[in-house]
């Protein structure tokens, strides 16, 4: 018997996936998705489990040797056994997605034996959608983005939420800059990744699911992305919380940002 082979390579496999699944979010966004608050008090609709339901049997179905991990499945743990695992926030921004505005969006990404190779965000509100691919750089639209060149932090344009650079536990304070925030972390990051944003910042408990396909596609736009003591950002591990923030923007300003998020007083 000839042996049963994938009828797409993951990269047309991902693309299909995500742009059918913004189909099924729109449906529920233009009725009346049902919502109600998960244990930790985050919210959820009905559309978030759908879009979530879809990608898993979709991105599964042939490749049944992949693990999964994403917001809206419990996590078993099984996914540490695979070599390669997707990592999806089936609606991204769920509180923006409650409240009829466009800063949500869907996000997927490859891990592969600890790396990610190919990440995709759609803005189904915006059409737009975000592609990357290890080693061969990020488009918005299918058009080649770049983090800015911007040199030096004050006057900025920084994504994040205006509290946290007003906070007293920094030991160096932060300059005056032009500061906004979208729902989405993952959006934040991509504002940086086209150049939209010189940075982004995050100090909060975020999941593998919010950075992982962002990561990808704001260094291959030339960016850098890191947690706020400078390491990188590792998935896949048995804790899929990333508990030291993110810092993200381009080279020369990412280095700028660390200089101050290292004073971070706990």
């Amino acid at each position: 018997m000839p042996e049963n082979k994938p009828s797409l390579d993951d990269e047309k496999l991902i693309e299909q996936a995500i742009v059918q699944a913004s189909e099924i979010a729109l449906k529920y966004y233009d009725s009346s998705a049902k919502k109600w608050d998960k244990a930790d008090g985050t919210p959820v609709t009905d559309a978030d489990i759908a879009v979530d339901d879809f990608l898993k049997k979709t991105l599964l179905r042939d490749r049944p040797d992949y693990g999964w991990l994403s917001e809206e499945t419990s996590d078993d743990k099984s996914r540490l056994q695979y070599e390669r695992v997707w990592i999806v926030d089936p609606i991204d921004g769920t509180s923006a997605f409650v409240n009829r505005t466009d800063q949500w969006c869907l996000s997927i990404a490859l891990l592969d034996h600890g790396q990610i190779t190919l990440a995709r965000i759609l803005r189904p509100l915006t059409r737009q959608i975000y592609r990357a691919k290890q080693g061969s750089g990020a488009t918005l639209n299918g058009n080649t983005i770049h983090t800015s060149d911007r040199q030096d932090l004050q006057g900025c344009k920084m994504m994040g939420r205006k509290g946290v650079f007003t906070s007293s536990r920094w030991a160096k304070p932060w300059p005056p800059m032009n500061i906004e925030c979208t729902t989405s972390l993952a959006l934040r990051i991509c504002l940086a990744a086209d150049g939209s944003f010189d940075g982004a910042i995050s100090m909060g408990k975020e999941s593998d699911w919010d950075l992982a396909a962002a990561d990808l596609i704001i260094r291959e736009s030339g960016g850098e992305i890191t947690n706020v003591y400078g390491a990188p950002i590792k998935y896949n591990q048995e804790n899929p919380r990333q508990s030291d923030g993110v810092v993200a923007g381009g080279k020369t300003l990412h280095k700028q940002m660390l200089e101050i998020t290292k004073t971070f007083i706990n």
